[in-house]
């Protein structure tokens, strides 16, 4: 909405249209109508990375506010590290999540502690992962890994056919 909206980086409507947007999406977002937003997430890093972008996107200061508890409230559930990123993924994909998350939160436009401590929290989990799963010695070392798409085939060296 905001993008149809907005014509040479300013507002259609100016203040007047900016406050009515305002009011209007700070009541619409609640407890009831985020669900309906987060629909399709499968994990807490996922709803939470959604909730980022809905925030850098969103009108209004209550919405924003909203939509800061609610990070607030899933990065601080207890046992975080196991739901921050679904059980079924390879590791590679939940490596891949958490830095897409890790950069999102870095970039937030949430308060400087909070954006720290959940960037720090997520490289945390991301670094227990790398650790967990062995990614970075599988790729450092060649060992052939079905997981990493090599299906066992030695690689073809440089100059040879």
């Amino acid at each position: 909405m905001r993008d149809r909206l907005t014509r040479d980086d300013a507002l259609l409507g100016g203040a007047e249209t900016e406050e009515a947007l305002s009011r209007r999406l700070g009541r619409a977002l609640s407890d009831q109508t985020i669900d309906m937003l987060m629909a399709g997430t499968e994990c807490v890093g996922a709803r939470v990375l959604r909730a980022l972008q809905l925030r850098a996107r969103i009108f209004g200061e209550d919405a924003r506010k909203y939509l800061d508890t609610y990070v607030t409230e899933l990065m601080s559930q207890p046992k975080i590290e196991t739901s921050i990123v679904p059980e079924s993924a390879s590791p590679r994909q939940r490596v891949k999540l958490l830095g897409k998350l890790h950069r999102a939160l870095v970039h937030a436009d949430l308060p400087m502690k909070t954006r720290e401590r959940f960037a720090s929290q997520v490289d945390r989990f991301q670094a227990e992962e790398l650790d967990r799963s062995q990614l970075l010695e599988k790729l450092g070392s060649g060992r052939p890994s079905s997981r990493l798409g090599n299906k066992g085939k030695p690689r073809p060296e440089a100059g040879h056919a």
